[in-house]
This record gives C-alpha cells, structure tokens and sequence, in this order.
C-alpha cells in the first residue's frame, strides 16, 4: 500500500527532510507521518556553547555562572 501525501504533507516531509541542511549538529531518526499529526525523532550534538542559568525571580534558585541541568530527581519526594 503506498501513502499519497496532501500538499501539506509533502510541505511537512520536505520541511522535515531540509531540518539537517538548516541547522548544525542536527541529524534525523524515525519519523511517522498520520493523517492529522506528525512524530519524528530529531538528534541534537553537542555545539560546544554552554547555557548558563540567569538568576531571575521565576528561577531564584539559579546560581549565576553554573551550568542549567535537567533535574536529576524530584524534590520533595
């Protein structure tokens, strides 16, 4: 069974296809193409830049200087 994408489909699988042209350390896995959404996969390297974490009053427990991490474990529980 082959699958006949709309205009916008082919608009999303072309847009999908070009994302490693567009931006550097992008690389694509998987993806999977339904008739009202849209998953893939999408492998981010490592470019070398750093984010630090700014000391604002929505993240008071930033510390300025320190590298932002994921939360390694649920506070509080």
């Amino acid at each position: 069974m082959k699958i006949r994408l709309t205009e916008a489909g082919r608009c999303l699988h072309e847009q999908w296809m070009t994302l490693p042209e567009r931006f550097n350390g992008v690389t694509l896995d998987a993806c999977v193409m339904m008739p009202n959404r849209f998953h893939g996969i999408v492998c981010i390297q490592p470019v070398g830049a750093q984010f630090i974490a700014p000391q604002t009053p929505e993240n008071p427990h930033a510390i300025p200087g320190t590298m932002n991490r994921a939360p390694t474990s649920w506070e509080g529980v």
